[in-house]
C-alpha cells in the first residue's frame, strides 16, 4: 500500500528520531545561548521543518481520505510534535 510507504519514507527523513532530536537539542543551545546568528539560523530551520511538516499532511489527507481512520491519528501525532517543537 503506497500509504505505508509514503509515511515510511517521512518518517525516515524529516522526523526520524535523529533529526527531531537534533532540532530539540538547537532549539535548547538557542535558550542556553542565544546569539544572533543562532536563533535566526534555529527558527528558520523549525519553520521550514512545520511547513514539510504542514506540506505533508495536506498531501495525506488529499490522496489517502478514504483511509481517514489510518491517517488522522498519525497526523495528530506529527502536529504534536510540531507543537512540541514551538513550545520550547
Amino acid at each position: 500500500m503506497q500509504l505505508v510507504t509514503d509515511i515510511k519514507n517521512f518518517t525516515s527523513s524529516l522526523t526520524s528520531a535523529d533529526n527531531v532530536q537534533s532540532l530539540v537539542q538547537k532549539l535548547h543551545k538557542v535558550i542556553d545561548k542565544p546569539g544572533r546568528k543562532n536563533v535566526t539560523s534555529t527558527f528558520t530551520e523549525v519553520d521550514l521543518w512545520q511547513k514539510s511538516q504542514e506540506k505533508f499532511v495536506d498531501m495525506i489527507e488529499a490522496e489517502y481520505s478514504m483511509y481517514r481512520d489510518l491517517t488522522v491519528p498519525f497526523i495528530c501525532a506529527l502536529q504534536q510534535v510540531g507543537l512540541g517543537h514551538t513550545m520550547i
